[in-house]
């Protein structure tokens, strides 16, 4: 029984932590979590990248683990950083959280630093029962394009006051500004563009946006 006991306390310590330990294996959302991380370097004439990424393998009884876990790699593969030129030496650590979503979608939400400074966030945010991306037009209400200014007042000075909604998907597809789902609520992230004074944000999406 005590055998027992510790291993859920363990499970449950792992699963609120928002940097797995490698291999480390958790349960979220009805999949096993195992960590893994991937290194790379990418040198240009002006400076030096180093990153070390992150990322989740699940699984269960059901195929569609598959299918999120594909997703998830090709993810990382190609996981962009614009190294600062000022440093000739960028060292980013990105480390990733799975918390719970709803009975239909959970995200994968990362998070990257060099040194203490918080760089950038991204996610990935799928449907539980297909595996699928979820999308925009999945989350925000038809009637979300009528309240742009509440979305700009939202970004904190990240998005113009002029910004239209064609404009604000745009900046999604270009992974300016990501969305993810935890304990049933939708976030929305607005991330600087690179050098740039502003700061990231990370905040709730009112419900009045949401369908």
């Amino acid at each position: 029984m005590n055998y027992i006991k510790r291993n859920l306390i363990l499970i449950l310590i792992l699963n609120s932590m928002s940097i797995p330990l490698v291999n480390a294996a958790f349960l979220s959302n009805g999949f096993l979590v195992t960590s893994h991380h991937i290194e790379s370097n990418k040198n240009t004439k002006s400076c030096k990248c180093h990153i070390q990424i992150f990322y989740p393998e699940i699984s269960n009884d059901d195929p569609v683990s598959v299918k999120i876990n594909t997703t998830i790699h090709n993810f990382v593969e190609k996981y962009n950083l614009v190294c600062n030129k000022k440093l000739k030496t960028n060292n980013y650590k990105i480390t990733y959280d799975l918390r719970t979503g709803s009975k239909k979608y959970f995200s994968v939400r990362w998070t990257a630093k060099s040194g203490d400074k918080l760089v950038r966030m991204d996610s990935l945010t799928f449907k539980i029962d297909d595996g699928n991306l979820v999308l925009p037009e999945n989350i925000f209400s038809h009637l979300a394009r009528n309240f742009m200014p509440e979305l700009v007042k939202l970004s904190k000075n990240n998005l113009a006051s002029d910004t239209s909604w064609q404009q604000f998907l745009d900046k999604i597809k270009e992974s300016e500004i990501q969305y993810y789902i935890f304990e049933s609520n939708w976030y929305v992230i607005f991330n600087p563009k690179p050098n740039s004074n502003k700061s990231l944000v990370d905040v709730r999406l009112p419900k009045y946006l949401i369908k």
